[in-house]
């Protein structure tokens, strides 16, 4: 049988790095502050809006409950939803 042809392994091509556009990055930096600022009024509305709804038993809390369980269970809540959608 004769001998197969060696076959070159060739080196991998790479390609140079691309370093974004000053002026694009900024735009996008603003952007996306402001959506992330726009998720945090949303979720602080929600817990003040559970915390609100829950104020009288929230005062009159036994020793085994506490608020931040409430707004801890209020948050659980707001991450089901935002995960259907």
């Amino acid at each position: 049988m004769p001998n197969a042809p060696v076959r070159r392994l060739r080196k991998p091509v790479t390609m140079a790095a691309i370093h974004p556009n000053a002026g694009i990055k900024s735009a996008y930096q603003t952007r996306l502050s402001a959506l992330i600022d726009d998720m945090n009024d949303s979720v602080m509305w929600w817990v003040r809006a559970a915390y609100r709804s829950n104020e009288p038993e929230v005062v009159a809390l036994a020793a085994d409950a506490s608020p931040a369980k409430l707004l801890q269970a209020a948050v659980r809540r707001l991450a089901q939803m935002a995960a259907e959608v």
